[in-house]
């Protein structure tokens, strides 16, 4: 609902993540809502999450995306071709680390 009371049509879909192979690192309220969001538009999504299990992993599972608990660890990367690092945490420096290793010549 939006402040004036009207409400907001319905998302269109437009699938533009269609052949992309994304990773999420961390499964917080940013992960959660960025692996919804690429899957719904198409994207493979992999998120990989430090907790044991975290809160919603289920429903993110429920839509087709790979989620990864226990730890990140470096073959997470594989085969990515995008890396989302959720703002909430610290996985940020992991996933930089990662990526930056494999980049650099």
């Amino acid at each position: 609902m939006r402040l004036d009371g009207r409400q907001r049509g319905a998302v269109k879909r437009t699938k533009a993540f269609a052949g992309e192979r994304v990773l999420v690192v961390g499964l917080g309220v940013a992960g959660r809502a960025a692996a919804r969001v690429l899957a719904e538009e198409g994207a493979e999504v992999r998120v990989t999450e430090e907790r044991p299990e975290a809160a919603g992993a289920e429903e993110i599972r429920d839509l087709g995306v790979d989620v990864l608990t226990g730890g990140h660890e470096p073959r997470h990367l594989d085969g990515v071709t995008a890396v989302v690092a959720s703002p909430g945490g610290a996985s940020w420096t992991w996933a930089l680390a990662c990526v930056t290793h494999r980049t650099s010549p």
